[in-house]
């Protein structure tokens, strides 16, 4: 890989990269066209690099060390859920979520999932997040402050970041 490579790399993730991501929890896309359109940004930064460009998308996101953007909203989920129910936003969680109190598995902040009657309702933040956090396992869950929840949750979920999971 030239020297010119982490140049681009960085050129990207300072000016392009915050414009993709820009309000990512409010408007999170969920229709494959429009995920699609927002991954072709970076599909095609990332084919910009010379040494790189006969990789595939994936590769290339492996040997740059950039996650997928549809893993960054994933995360930065999972991130605004933390603040939130960790009481580090001044939000109140009983807004957005129900915590179980009777809890046999996993973590005590296992969210209770209520019944939607609308596809719109279902790609709500306080609906979407559900899932993810529900499975994200006891020491992850458990960090004491943003940086260490990042760290942890990046470990639990270093398998999947560079793919493209809806």
């Amino acid at each position: 890989m030239s020297a010119g490579t982490g140049i681009q790399e960085r050129l990207y993730v300072a000016l392009v990269r915050p414009h993709v991501e820009y309000g990512n929890t409010i408007w999170y896309p969920h229709l494959k066209k429009d995920i699609n359109a927002v991954e072709k940004v970076q599909m095609r930064a990332t084919k910009l690099i010379p040494d790189i460009r006969h990789l595939s998308y994936e590769d290339r996101l492996k040997v740059l060390k950039l996650p997928s953007l549809t893993h960054r909203r994933r995360r930065g989920d999972m991130i605004q859920a933390f603040k939130i129910l960790k009481g580090i936003e001044d939000i109140s969680y009983e807004r957005f979520f129900t915590v179980i109190s009777t809890n046999t598995r996993g973590h005590n902040w296992k969210l209770a999932k209520p019944r939607c009657n609308t596809s719109f309702r279902l790609r709500h933040f306080s609906q979407r997040i559900i899932n993810d956090w529900n499975n994200l396992p006891v020491e992850v869950i458990s960090s004491k402050t943003v940086e260490a929840f990042k760290i942890s949750i990046d470990r639990h979920w270093e398998s999947v970041m560079y793919q493209l999971r809806n």
